[in-house]
């Protein structure tokens, strides 16, 4: 049996240290985009607003962007143990049933993250098959953008199932220490 556990442990450590370290190099490259996007949306605003030019393109990648960089956000945060949890309930649970709740809580956002990123690949294996681009103002290919959304997703579910083994790890030793 303890070698069983010590494979579990190193397995666990080795999965944890190595979800940290994406978590916090995407956080890391997510963030150095902040500034630069932030320069090209206003740039975008004053040209729209002067009627120059009409680079429509900005604002729909803009929502890609955003949607990458919340995900890459919420697993680091994830990760760092800052997410928030509903105490005005769960202060009221036992310590069993508090681990249950966790233990389905992250199942559900890990489903819900899992259909996202599906529908962000088809939408990204569409915009590559028939190789489209974006034409309003700046030709551009769709699909270098559109991965933005399979990769967020992917990354903010890695980090949710590395927390859902963590979680379902601490429930198994709390109900093998004791019982509440």
């Amino acid at each position: 049996m303890a070698g069983k556990e010590k494979v579990s442990s190193k397995f666990e450590a080795v999965f944890t240290k190595t979800v940290d370290n994406i978590s916090k190099g995407a956080l890391y490259a997510a963030a150095a985009t902040v500034a630069p996007w932030t320069v090209l949306f206003t740039v975008y605003i004053f040209v729209r607003k002067s009627g120059m030019a009409t680079w429509l393109f900005v604002e729909e990648y803009t929502g890609y962007w955003v949607v990458m960089v919340i995900c890459l956000a919420f697993a680091y945060t994830l990760r760092t143990e800052g997410h928030v949890r509903i105490e005005l309930l769960s202060r009221y649970f036992s310590k069993r049933l508090s681990y249950i709740v966790e233990i389905l809580v992250t199942l559900l956002a890990l489903v819900t993250v899992g259909i996202f990123a599906y529908y962000g690949v088809q939408h990204l294996m569409v915009a590559i098959k028939h190789e489209t681009h974006y034409t309003a103002g700046v030709e551009s290919l769709q699909w270098p953008f559109y991965l933005w959304l399979p990769v967020g997703y992917g990354l903010l579910g890695l980090a949710l199932l590395s927390h859902l083994y963590s979680s379902v790890v601490m429930a198994t030793r709390h109900w093998q220490n004791k019982k509440d």
